[in-house]
């Protein structure tokens, strides 16, 4: 459960990540400009999400076999956990978006391989009342990648 995994320190801390971009005049920002290469891999689009919520929880569970594979997760290039096993047992990290930025980039590049490579996880992205559910597959070639972006509130004054 979440709660057995908080307990236990599988949870990482806030991640913030630093802006490199600078505001327009009128306060927005540009779209992040995220290399293609990560470590020596290609970053694969896997998925895009609008979310509401700034603080998110993500929630990661291996999908095909378990392998003994294990994968290291990023936020805006910035390390939030590395050598994560991928287990039946799913891990929890809190992640905090960088609303200064369009999207925030969140990685997941495989450190091991496992027994059965590709290295595949079922994710979940608890975003308030909202569960977002991704399945990636990252190897040493392509490292998955999901764009979160922050949906501005309706009611938010000009």
């Amino acid at each position: 459960s979440a709660t057995a995994a908080e307990d236990s320190g599988l949870v990482a801390g806030k991640g913030g990540a630093s802006a490199l971009n600078v505001a327009g005049p009128d306060g927005s920002m540009p779209e992040p400009d995220f290399n293609p290469i990560f470590q020596n891999t290609i970053v694969s689009r896997t998925s895009e999400l609008e979310v509401e919520d700034r603080e998110l929880k993500l929630y990661l569970v291996d999908y095909s076999q378990v392998d003994n594979d294990s994968i290291a997760v990023y936020l805006n290039r910035r390390l939030i956990q590395e050598n994560i096993p991928i287990t039946n047992k799913p891990i929890v990290l809190n992640l905090t978006l960088d609303d200064r930025l369009s999207s925030n980039e969140l990685l997941f590049y495989a450190k091991s391989l496992g027994d059965v490579p590709p290295n595949t996880a079922g994710i979940a992205i608890r975003d308030g009342d909202k569960l977002h559910k991704i399945k990636i597959q990252s190897d040493k070639v392509k490292t998955s990648a999901v764009y979160i972006k922050l949906k501005k509130p309706s009611n938010a004054a000009p």
